[in-house]
């Protein structure tokens, strides 16, 4: 309580503070560059042999100048933590008798946000320290993962660290550090998660989030509502009670990825993690597209096709150039593709590489020249850029027409999904021939040898409402209501086993016929007042039903609106032309006594809770 010993005390800390150096005296410097010197010139070729004398002066120079290299590098450390604060400087009362500092009893912030990314941009000798310094700075970690280690650290045994934060963390790969180190501390006890609510008006979406030392159970809890201002969200928090969250013990945690939900979405992620498979065994390859290094100079737009050439625009050159048709590939990108889509596209990219052995082989610059002279003459117009990629990564390599990270090379070629990373609701469609490649906002999608399913029943299951519903539920929300079919999201989507798809696989097959054909707009209408993409959001709807039973069989069937047996019961006759097919189907679907008709109508009734919540979250377009 006596304010003048503080101010004395307080005094005492500045000077100490003012004392630490943060760069070299210039005295220092030039001893430095001089030791640097003399150690340079002993490295240089002598005529004649060293004698000892010299040897010895020149292994203390070495130890001089070691000592010298490493005293400054502690100076620039020091430079780091200018800013820094010292809490046993700020706060001495925090210390035992011994000068222990004993942690806070509580750390309430809201730490930045910042990817490694722009911290390396912006000071890379600052992230690489955090690197060093801490088990959470895995990956492409954030800065606010940082300041939960370290409030940890400076909380006390039974402190609270309370921050505002993403929720980013829980689920994603960068966030694996954090979630080894929680767990390995059991130091996490509440998430509120805002969900798509932004509530600092940018796109992050953001939770309050205890972290305790020693807790045994992680209390979950998300925004159940809509709300369209700051009061709402107040409103929200002070209603929540005990019964609105999901309790998970820690020791069923890891540092894989964590799926938090809460109320009757726990529940039904419950009922369908019974599924004895998942996705990831489904695909051999989840891959990503081409990363050129310079897409300007290998992507043409807006091409057209002659008998040996392609002819495009190059966004690089600023006009148009033919290329031989051998040297290019159709390529994709993400607004390219669509559910069930018939694929196409009028772009291409040059791919200097051929397949051999299941491997891709950068073709010679004689072979190019050889086989390929257009081509060949146009990469050249554009050496220097080529060879200026990555900092002059090739300005002496001679393949530097080469991509410069040539991964999935080989896997464009096959029969295969494709979908975009960034999607609202599935758009998976179906590349039948293997003939399209794609950049790296599209995922390809492989089918291991042995699963018996087809595409086209993969293609459905992917474009289904449940699996929108399982993605928006335990992936990663963007802005507008769009989420990423990463690979990390994607694979641990239940599947059901082979016997059980078998029982309906023909039934979603020969839908999806249909579909791809009504989506299909080089295809005439079928009727007159019903478009055709109206016909196909039905059987969409049709394929939907089927799906909910393959995972909540005994529901349906307890509710009475259960399809796949009203389906079986209908007579497909695919020998006929495919219109007629659907024309076929469509009228008995029409029927007002149709029983999978009327089941679909009943679903917001009879499975309001279940069945319905995953069919009303999103409404085809």
């Amino acid at each position: 309580d006596d304010h003048e010993a503080k101010k004395i005390f307080r005094g005492k800390i500045e000077e100490i503070k003012k004392s630490f150096r943060f760069y070299l005296s210039k005295k220092e410097t030039n001893s430095l560059m001089k030791l640097r010197s003399e150690v340079a010139y002993y490295n240089y070729p002598r005529f004649f042999e060293e004698t000892e004398e010299e040897a010895a002066h020149r292994k203390n120079r070495q130890a001089d100048l070691a000592q010298m290299e490493e005293y400054a590098k502690n100076i620039e450390t020091n430079r780091l933590y200018s800013n820094s604060f010292e809490w046993r400087f700020e706060y001495p009362a925090l210390l035992d008798e011994d000068g222990n500092f004993t942690g806070f009893d509580i750390i309430i912030g809201n730490p930045p946000y910042l990817r490694i990314q722009g911290l390396r941009d912006r000071d890379s000798d600052y992230a690489d320290e955090l690197v060093k310094k801490y088990k959470s700075a895995t990956g492409s970690f954030d800065l606010y993962e940082m300041f939960v280690e370290q409030g940890l650290k400076l909380s006390g045994d039974n402190g609270i660290v309370n921050y505002i934060m993403p929720t980013k963390w829980t689920n994603s790969a960068f966030g694996k550090g954090l979630r080894k180190l929680l767990v390995e501390q059991t130091a996490i006890s509440k998430i509120i998660s805002f969900g798509d609510y932004q509530i600092f008006d940018a796109s992050t979406y953001t939770g309050l989030q205890w972290f305790v030392k020693g807790s045994t159970q992680l209390e979950y809890y998300e925004l159940d509502r809509s709300i369209t201002s700051k009061d709402d969200l107040q409103k929200f928090l002070f209603s929540l009670t005990q019964e609105n969250s999901t309790t998970i013990e820690m020791s069923s945690l890891s540092e894989k990825q964590w799926v938090l939900t809460a109320g009757e979405t726990s529940r039904i992620l419950k009922e369908m993690n019974k599924q004895p498979r998942r996705i990831k065994d489904v695909f051999d390859k989840i891959f990503q597209g081409l990363a050129t290094s310079k897409d300007d100079v290998y992507f043409l737009y807006n091409c057209e096709e002659e008998e040996l050439f392609v002819v495009g625009d190059s966004k690089q050159l600023g006009r148009r150039v033919k290329v031989e048709k051998g040297l290019v590939k159709p390529l994709l990108k993400g607004e390219d593709v669509h559910r069930y889509d018939t694929i196409s596209t009028n772009r291409y990219v040059i791919f200097p590489y051929r397949i051999e052995n299941g491997k891709a082989v950068v073709l010679t610059e004689q072979e190019l020249q050889t086989m390929y002279p257009e081509g060949y003459a146009y990469l050249k117009e554009n050496e220097s850029i080529l060879r200026g990629r990555e900092h002059g990564r090739l300005s002496n390599d001679n393949q530097w027409y080469k991509f410069i990270y040539p991964k999935n090379l080989v896997h464009f070629a096959n029969e295969k999904l494709v979908a975009p990373d960034i999607s609202m609701g599935g758009n998976f469609a179906y590349d039948i021939e293997g003939k399209f490649y794609q950049t790296t906002t599209i995922y390809g999608y492989l089918k291991k040898a042995n699963v018996k399913e087809s595409y086209g029943f993969w293609m459905a299951l992917l474009n289904s409402r449940l699996c929108w519903w399982f993605l928006t539920n335990t992936g990663t929300t963007l802005a507008n209501g769009f989420f990423r079919f990463k690979p990390d999201y994607i694979n641990p989507f239940p599947v059901p086993s082979e016997m059980q798809t078998g029982n309906c696989s023909f039934i979603i097959e020969s839908l999806v016929t249909m579909i791809q054909f009504l989506y299909n707009k080089s295809n005439k209408e079928l009727y007159i007042h019903t478009s055709n993409k109206k016909v196909a959001l039905h059987l969409e709807e049709i394929i939907d039903m089927a799906v909910y039973e393959l995972y909540f069989e005994q529901h349906m069937k307890e509710q009475k609106i259960d399809v796949i047996a009203d389906l079986k019961g209908y007579k497909w006759n695919n020998n006929k032309i495919i219109a007629e097919q659907i024309k076929d189907f469509y009228q008995w679907f029409q029927q007002s006594d149709n029983m999978v008709r009327q089941k679909l109508m009943l679903l917001d009734t009879r499975s309001s809770n279940l069945l319905y919540e995953i069919h009303k979250s999103w409404k085809h377009e």
